[in-house]
């Protein structure tokens, strides 16, 4: 690598490469196709190996991409793990034959460390660059590209001019999490709660309720938790919301705790949530400062995204369940993973999912078929079943058939901001 491929292949590199992009351009009197290549889970390679090795497998990613193009195409490192090539010629069906053909001397190379072995794939982004654009807008439009690549599949290679068709999610996710950070900086969350109704009628007047986050974007929109959850989950955020969910509840709501006395809570924890060792210290030390009894309170396991440390997992459910609270394991049966947690976690609770509720008045139907396997297996277990998603009296009926304990669903009660729910529980 001489010291002009050198400065192209420092991070720092995009700078460089946008110069000779515009050179390039400039020079030449056909339109080109600028190619994006983004590595897929590079990350986990950084995490395993460490950056000094990554590093080298970067170089030599450059490297086999020079010598698969040539030493007369431009081809820089314009990110992290992300290189940029200027293909000759303005014919989008050859540029993607070229990248198809790059991502084949990609997937060729292997990185051997240790006695372990590494391959490699990657998303691509393609645009036409003419001379009317300057290299910075070309730059990104294949990036924007790129991305929409990485929201399809590893190995996707999208064409700028199609990607706004994909990008619909990534548009949304980036609204929905500019807005978050800015709703947790300047209070416009907002804690809302729907009951969750016993069908057993001993329990006199204990009130139970599962807790969900609202947010208020900048110009008033407000966003339902099934807005948020998925994009937070998706970009890192959810343990930032899981735990101002838990501090809403358990120090600003303390004061409510305490005058209703009869009130129990449900808090829902993602599967990253719970692989944080630092969650349970979070967890304890908000319990000794607001004083409210653990055994009002029940985290509800989410199946919405994996959990990376089963060990750290187990260890807080042990923690918090020797500490008096309740554990549940929600959206049961919507993942592959409901029996996996329900044998690994000892749990108190079941929560079927909503989507086996809605047909479960069919006796012949194969939700209503789950849905008693699931109560038997519970009973079996001693634990817990709520059923979600209860929209109308039928099903109501057939659930209390079928010997669910709880039900919850806009049959009993729509989620009403938290406080609203505390007075009229006070009246």
């Amino acid at each position: 690598m001489d010291a002009g491929e050198a400065a192209l292949f420092q991070h720092s590199g995009r700078s460089r490469f946008l110069e000779e992009l515009a050179a390039s351009v400039e020079a030449q009197s056909a339109a080109t196709v600028l190619c994006v290549l983004d590595i897929d889970k590079f990350r986990f390679l950084n995490a395993v190996v460490g950056s000094q090795v990554a590093d080298l497998a970067l170089q030599q990613i450059f490297e086999v991409l020079r010598g698969h193009l040539g030493p007369e195409t431009l081809i820089g490192r314009t990110g992290d793990d992300e290189f940029s090539v200027l293909l000759s010629g303005g014919d989008l069906p050859k540029a993607h034959a070229q990248t198809v053909s790059l991502m084949e001397a990609l997937a060729r190379y292997q990185l051997d460390w240790c006695g372990q072995v590494f391959r490699f794939t990657a998303c691509a982004g393609l645009t036409v660059v003419s001379q009317s654009q300057t290299a910075a807008d070309a730059l990104h439009a294949a990036m924007t590209a790129c991305c929409a690549a990485k929201d399809i599949s590893p190995g996707s290679i999208v064409v700028a001019d199609e990607a706004e068709k994909f990008l619909t999610r990534h548009y949304a996710d980036a609204r929905i999490l500019t807005g978050l950070q800015s709703a947790m900086a300047v209070d416009r969350l907002r804690l809302y709660a729907q009951e969750i109704f016993s069908l057993d009628p001993a329990v006199g007047t204990t009130l139970e309720f599962e807790l969900l986050v609202h947010m208020v974007d900048a110009d008033g929109t407000e966003f339902p938790p099934s807005a948020i959850i998925p994009a937070a989950e998706r970009h890192g955020y959810i343990r930032d919301l899981d735990r101002w969910v838990m501090k809403a509840a358990l120090l600003e709501h303390a004061d409510l705790l305490q005058r209703n006395r009869n009130i129990t809570l449900s808090l829902n924890l993602s599967g990253q949530s719970l692989a944080d060792p630092t969650l349970w210290p979070y967890v304890s030390a908000l319990f000794a400062e607001s004083a409210v009894s653990a055994s009002r309170i029940q985290f509800e396991i989410t199946e919405t995204s994996a959990i990376s440390d089963m060990s750290v997992a187990m260890s807080f459910v042990q923690s918090v369940r020797a500490l008096g609270c309740r554990v549940a394991l929600d959206d049961f049966g919507s993942g592959l993973s409901s029996f996996v947690y329900l044998r690994t976690f000892p749990v108190d609770c079941i929560k079927i999912d909503g989507a086996f509720v809605a047909n479960v008045t069919d006796a012949k139907s194969t939700d209503r078929a789950i849905v008693s396997a699931i109560v038997g297996v519970a009973r079996d277990l001693q634990l817990t079943v709520v059923a979600e998603h209860v929209d109308s009296a039928e099903i109501l009926a057939t659930l209390r058939k079928l010997g669910v304990h709880k039900v919850q669903g806009y049959l009993i009660a729509e989620p009403r901001p938290f406080r609203e729910m505390f007075e009229k529980s006070s009246d």
